[in-house]
């Protein structure tokens, strides 16, 4: 049951794999899994039909689309991907640091590169240089918590943590030695329960403007499993999340197809 009131459906085999689902507009999705239940087929709404090809070691080979095309895919012998194909044929390869799972550079159909190094003794991501040459740096803290990094443009945040781990402050150093800071009040389970907003956002699932500001007071609320459900920003700003989530997982291609995906904080900032 959606918040609205809206009904949603949801259809499961004998063993617990989701073969159908019926949205609030009536609309119904279908899946299909093979004898070693991996999904096979995916039939949309409107009838549109996704197929899905595995190897003999249970990793996604190729994705046949509605429209005709194709995606498909290479894997080493750890199952990290090395080379992946788009609809038109343009080929994407990727290549590991030797004796280790870690990209080290991922060649881009046009020729273009990117650069990864991992020279911590976690073996951490510390340096990314992209196509045009430049580099976005992180800096860690003896327990592999991210201490500091300048991003592509040249600009430093830094953060800090209490010792439990959480974040409790952010500082973004200016190109003119300016600092902005932002600093977060934590509950005994670690929540946000307050942080200054230096800037107020204005966003659907991602930041498409800033809108300069005082230094206004953020609030969130969580649920009793500790997940924020609302985030209020004085005087104009409110962010929402469903209950039952507050972060979207990566749901791109296979292992190694995109060496930084990373989950971010889903939020709808409106203001009022």
């Amino acid at each position: 049951m959606q918040p609205d009131g809206r009904r949603i459906e949801l259809g499961w085999n004998r063993l617990g794999q989701l073969i159908e689902e019926k949205g609030a507009n009536g609309g119904v999705t279908r899946w299909r899994y093979d004898e070693r239940g991996r999904q096979i087929v995916r039939r949309d709404p409107r009838g549109a039909i996704t197929r899905y090809e595995w190897n003999a070691a249970d990793r996604l080979q190729a994705v046949y689309l509605p429209g005709g095309g194709s995606r498909r895919f290479e894997y080493n012998a750890y199952g990290k991907v090395t080379a992946e194909w788009d609809e038109l044929g343009r080929e994407t390869r990727n290549e590991y640091h030797p004796g280790l799972h870690l990209v080290s550079r991922r060649i881009n159909p046009d020729g273009s590169e990117l650069k990864y190094r991992n020279d911590n003794a976690k073996l951490f991501l510390s340096e990314i240089e992209n196509e045009h040459g430049e580099q976005h740096r992180i800096h860690y803290f003896p327990n592999g918590l991210v201490a500091r990094e300048t991003g592509f443009d040249g600009r430093t945040t830094a953060y800090r943590y209490d010792l439990n781990g959480h974040l409790n402050e952010k500082v973004e150093f200016g190109k003119q030695e300016t600092e902005l800071v932002t600093r977060y009040e934590r509950d005994p389970m670690g929540g946000c329960l307050k942080k200054p907003c230096p800037m107020a956002m204005k966003s659907s699932s991602a930041m498409t403007s800033t809108v300069s500001g005082p230094m206004w007071m953020m609030a969130p609320s969580h649920s009793p499993l500790n997940t924020m459900l609302q985030a209020i920003c004085w005087p104009s700003i409110r962010a929402g999340l469903p209950a039952i989530s507050s972060m979207m997982p990566w749901g791109g291609w296979p292992t190694g197809s995109c060496p930084m995906a990373t989950s971010w904080l889903t939020t709808t900032c409106m203001a009022s």
